[in-house]
């Protein structure tokens, strides 16, 4: 007999065990207390909808199951390899809700909380951090579109945690809609978004060149993945926090498109504050003549408007253009907004009009993110 278990999956010792049930035990009672419901779905799923799922790459990992008898081996008659299975192996605990929900939907409570930990299956190459057996906790309120649920999923999540005695982390939050628009900003078709998130996801699997060549595969335009890489940072500078000037929060975002810009403020607008200010630095003089427009419309969403010097990066034309052309547009649209030639000038007037309870951000792809950092650092 082999005596090891089989590669990328585990047998837990008693104490091991012990330890994973506290942990699931603390989880589960955080939850339940906030009005979570416990399910459990069989491990085994149809392979119709399996393969119809939204799952990426996952559906290239699951473990199929043969089928038996004379299906078998009607299906090895056929030459078709996608007949010979008709289960498989979950390898999330997405599509079991799904098709749990849409089959016990009339006997569930409205909208339903639900929280699942259960064991699921990937056909992995085994390697530290990736086994092919491990347990997913997944939370879910179904039936609530409002952020309310959003908010409510964030918040239970952060008292799990505390009450599994984690302390000093951080929440990191993202929203969808400021990644689709920094995608279409750099020149990806809508309708290619999905496929084109997938593929950036992999970046800490696959590297930068492994994603380039995966995009460049899947056919995008040459233009749009060069300026992927030249505007993709990861979550660094995407609504940053920095920290309190004044009592005012200070914010930092890499926004430097209308697109990505409009969908920022649209972001800060869900957060607390007295007067959203925005200190903004164009990038390049051609794409600030081409989108003069845009910028201002998007920019006028703030209650309050800095604007700094162009960043030119490598350019040396300045094609007649600059920052006060975007402040009389703004100002046009009935927006204050002021223009300063220096970042001292900027930092100056900051902080004499800054009050607690407001909101800056500092917006750019240059090194307009010094402003708020050299504030900071004349309070310590």
């Amino acid at each position: 007999m082999k005596t090891q278990a089989l590669k990328g999956m585990r047998d837990l010792l008693p104490a091991e065990q012990t330890l994973r049930d506290y942990i699931q035990g603390k989880i589960l009672e955080t939850y339940r207390a906030s009005g979570f419901e416990r399910i459990s779905t069989p491990m085994l799923e149809d392979m119709e909808n399996l393969d119809k799922s939204d799952g990426g790459d996952n559906l290239n990992l699951i473990f199929k199951v043969l089928k038996r008898g004379d299906k078998l081996t009607s299906a090895l008659g056929s030459g078709d390899p996608k007949q010979l299975s008709d289960m498989g192996l979950r390898y999330d605990l997405t599509l079991p809700l799904s098709r749990f929900y849409a089959a016990n939907k009339d006997k569930l409570p409205h909208p339903f909380k639900v929280i699942q930990t259960d064991r699921v299956f990937r056909a992995e190459r085994p390697q530290k951090g990736r086994l092919r057996e491990f347990v997913q906790c997944d939370i879910d309120i179904l039936g609530d579109e409002s952020p309310n649920a959003e908010v409510e999923l964030i918040d239970v999540t952060t008292r799990a945690l505390l009450n599994i005695g984690f302390t000093g982390f951080t929440v990191n939050i993202n929203d969808r809609r400021i990644l689709r628009g920094m995608l279409e900003s750099m020149g990806f078709a809508a309708d290619t978004l999905d496929s084109v998130c997938i593929t950036f996801d992999k970046m800490d699997k696959i590297g930068a060149e492994g994603v380039k060549a995966e995009l460049t595969e899947k056919q995008l335009p040459e233009n749009a993945i060069h300026e992927g890489f030249a505007t993709f940072r990861g979550t660094d500078r995407r609504f940053q926090y920095k920290g309190t000037y004044h009592g005012a929060k200070v914010i930092d975002d890499y926004a430097h498109h209308p697109t990505e810009i409009r969908a920022t403020m649209e972001a800060a607008e869900n957060c607390a504050h007295r007067t959203l200010w925005c200190v903004f630095q164009p990038h390049t003089y051609t794409r600030t003549k081409a989108l003069l427009d845009d910028f201002a419309a998007a920019l006028s969403l703030a209650d309050h408007v800095v604007l700094a010097d162009i960043y030119a990066a490598r350019e040396t034309d300045t094609l007649g253009i600059s920052s006060k052309d975007i402040q009389e547009r703004i100002v046009k649209l009935g927006t204050a907004c002021e223009y300063f030639p220096s970042f001292a000038e900027i930092e100056n007037y900051l902080n004499e009009n800054l009050a607690e309870g407001d909101m800056l951000i500092t917006m750019g792809a240059g090194d307009v993110v010094k402003i708020g950092e050299e504030l900071l650092a004349s309070e310590k």
